[in-house]
């Protein structure tokens, strides 16, 4: 006899919410992350100027730049991000500390040529009540991620311009072996300049996942500046955020201040180690983040900033070395706060 079986509508919402979270990610994924030098991260005096990404990270965070400006040759940023005990589904909760730094080299060939190299680590790092939990008992502890990435952009003629952005990542525990860390890809694209207040283009990205089949997606890359002081755009991370996402910037003119507003799609996932519940499997924590970043701006060499906000959706996960799923557990919203700098020289 066929029997018809209906979900409870929490899970119905769960399964709706990774479902957009997943669309949101393949629509705008790594091109922007926090080793993408060519977007966030240059002069913050104008919010529709030359960018992370994301990991990570990035604060002025205008994801597809019209034209050049006149960015630092040289920057180097800063953060630190505190996340509270969070309550895991079945039992236990977690915190996390994070810090990160990043120095990002631009050097303009041409009037029309831009090439850019950046270097980023960040290190997370988890402490765990989780000894009833399905997870069992400290499933990882410290992670860490590193970044190498280059940028090249061209302004192919008024309207268009073209980039490409490689990137080769590492991600894993502190005894994780090295060789079983690296992801790598690339993104590229164009971008048309509708006037002088938005743009447009599309681009395609190809990524290699750990112990998963490499992703190959589409990507739109969107900025738009709405009124003087207020842009909106797809971004590859700023603050805290280390994913793709949508942000809403406020830039007021002529003034030493302005703010982020976003919600970004976060996926960390990485090698665990040898002494790992699953040895040498992948850990994963993902989320979606809302938050907001405030700025304050001395001066042109110094931005110091504020972060605040809350993930939802959250999800804890853990695969064995061939990548299929051992342990999985949802946690509570879990806000977080953080403070960052960024130097330009």
């Amino acid at each position: 006899m066929y029997r018809m079986h209906i979900l409870p509508l929490s899970v119905l919402r769960q399964s709706l919410f990774r479902n957009c979270s997943r669309s949101l990610l393949l629509a705008s994924w790594f091109g922007l992350l926090a080793a993408n030098p060519l977007h966030a991260q240059e002069e913050p005096e104008s919010p529709i100027s030359a960018e992370n990404s994301s990991p990570t990270e990035n604060p002025a965070d205008e994801p597809i730049p019209v034209r050049f400006q006149r960015p630092p040759a040289l920057s180097a940023s800063v953060r630190y991000i505190f996340q509270p005990s969070a309550d895991l589904d079945s039992a236990g909760d977690f915190e996390t500390h994070q810090a990160g730094v990043n120095l990002v080299k631009r050097m303009r060939l041409s009037d029309k040529d831009q090439v850019a190299i950046s270097l980023g680590y960040i290190w997370n790092d988890y402490s765990w009540n989780s000894e009833t939990s399905t997870l069992r008992a400290d499933p990882w502890s410290s992670v860490h991620f590193m970044s190498l990435g280059a940028s090249y952009r061209r302004v192919i003629n008024d309207d268009w311009t073209f980039f490409g952005i490689p990137n080769l990542r590492l991600a894993g525990e502190s005894d994780a072996d090295a060789e079983d860390t690296i992801m790598g890809g690339g993104i590229f694209g164009v971008t048309y300049e509708v006037n002088d207040r938005l743009s447009i283009g599309p681009g395609f990205g190809l990524m290699t996942q750990l112990e998963d089949d490499a992703a190959l997606f589409p990507v739109v890359f969107v900025q738009w500046k709405f009124a003087d002081e207020w842009s909106v755009g797809t971004t590859g991370g700023s603050g805290a955020a280390l994913g793709p996402g949508l942000q809403l910037n406020w830039a007021p003119t002529n003034k030493p201040y302005r703010a982020n507003l976003g919600a970004n799609f976060e996926q960390l996932r990485f090698r665990l180690d040898s002494n790992a519940p699953q040895r040498n499997g992948i850990g994963q924590d993902q989320a979606v983040r809302l938050g907001a970043d405030f700025h304050w701006i001395p001066g042109p060499a110094v931005d110091l900033s504020a972060m605040v906000g809350v993930k939802l959706g959250g999800e804890i996960s853990i695969e064995d070395s061939r990548g299929n799923e051992w342990r999985s557990e949802d946690y509570d919203p879990a806000p977080y706060f953080g403070i960052g700098a960024r130097f330009n020289f």
